[in-house]
């Protein structure tokens, strides 16, 4: 099992850590960006000045990515004047600059996205009646990793209040229901049956082992993409059907986490079945480490240590018959049924022999 474990534990960091990897990566590199940016661009006298996340009415859909949109940037708001300066990944900049007198800023709290703990306003100049822009606070890496929500409230709100002299209160969060989504409900029955069916065909109804692994890179390379490519689906589904970014990433990873623990025993039936030969025995012999050794070459050596009763009661030069197979996948199961038998059966009579051989206590 320490082999399986271990399968498991890197096909859990490739579906875990590698996304959430990704963001941070991402996170950072924002902030190098607007770092760069700040620099630009220093501060005027008499201005307050923050760093926002930006987007507009045609980059509407960037609202429900996993960041709250592609463009961050810093606002600068002096007595005359309202200068945006905005960058993107790619390193392009813009600025737009309103006077105080022609700004028209609207507190759209969380409206763009009824679950997001992210309250948004919009800018806009009313001379000319163009789309309006839409920002909120940018609290970066840091407040991310204290787990500090409401930093990005307060900033936003004091931020609409420096721009109009208005105080508006904080947004109310409802949090989603996913049972009542069709898709976040239909990927949590299915991650509940994959659970299920994990804990019966892994540990309940399939009695082979795998104790070493020859690879064939090639199906489990296909393997590992197939299971990237379904979580990815699930995730891009669920974004379609309305389930919040945050909730559909975590329900997301937390399919691709069950899909690997469902995949381990599935893999073992496929590997089973696209075995060239049949299950059969060989010949072991432990040696002076007590290591269960093949006498044949391009065997597996067994994962058991022969240093107990059981495995003393045999001569040193005693060959042990085990059955084993090696599957489609490059995978060696191990069927150790008749084997764990012996050992209960061995036990339970040097139990007997230890109760019989007890004196009887002398009656008074």
């Amino acid at each position: 099992m320490k082999l399986i474990t271990n399968i498991a534990l890197v096909l859990v960091a490739v579906i875990l850590l590698i996304p959430i990897g990704y963001i941070f990566w991402r996170l950072r590199l924002k902030e190098k960006i607007i770092d760069k940016l700040d620099k630009q661009n220093p501060p005027e006298a008499e201005e307050f000045r923050a760093r926002v996340w930006i987007t507009n009415d045609k980059d509407y859909r960037t609202l429900l990515t996993l960041t709250p949109s592609k463009e961050i940037g810093i606002i600068s708001i002096t007595p005359k004047k309202i200068s945006l300066y905005s960058i993107n990944t790619k390193g392009n900049t813009s600025v737009q600059q309103i006077d105080r007198i022609n700004l028209h800023a609207e507190w759209l709290v969380n409206n763009l996205a009824p679950y997001s703990l992210v309250p948004w306003l919009t800018l806009a100049d009313a001379r000319y009646g163009n789309s309006p822009i839409y920002i909120t606070a940018y609290v970066g890496m840091k407040a991310l990793l204290s787990g500090n929500p409401a930093q990005a409230l307060n900033q936003t709100k004091e931020l609409y209040s420096k721009l109009t002299g208005k105080q508006e209160k904080l947004p109310k969060t409802n949090l989603f229901a996913l049972e009542k989504n069709p898709a976040s409900l239909f990927t949590l029955t299915i991650t509940a049956l994959l659970l299920i069916y994990a804990g019966v065909d892994g540990w309940v109804l399939n009695p082979l082992e795998i104790v070493s692994y020859q690879p064939e890179f090639i199906p489990l390379i296909f393997a590992l993409l197939v299971i990237a490519y379904v979580v990815f689906s699930f995730y891009k589904i669920m974004k379609k059907k309305s389930v919040p970014p945050p909730e559909a990433f975590s329900l997301a990873m937390l399919f691709g986490v069950v899909l690997i623990l469902a995949a381990i025993p599935a893999i073992k039936r496929i590997d089973t079945a696209t075995a060239t030969k049949p299950m059969q025995n060989y010949d072991y012999k432990a040696n002076e480490k007590d290591i269960l050794e093949p006498l044949q070459e391009g065997l597996p050596k067994l994962p058991f240590v022969a240093k107990n009763e059981y495995w003393k009661q045999f001569d040193d030069n005693h060959t042990f018959q085990f059955p084993l197979q090696k599957g489609g996948f490059g995978f060696w199961q191990f069927d150790g049924r008749e084997l764990y038998k012996d050992i209960e059966a061995f036990y339970a009579n040097k139990n007997e022999d230890k109760n019989s051989e007890q004196p009887e206590s002398d009656e008074r």
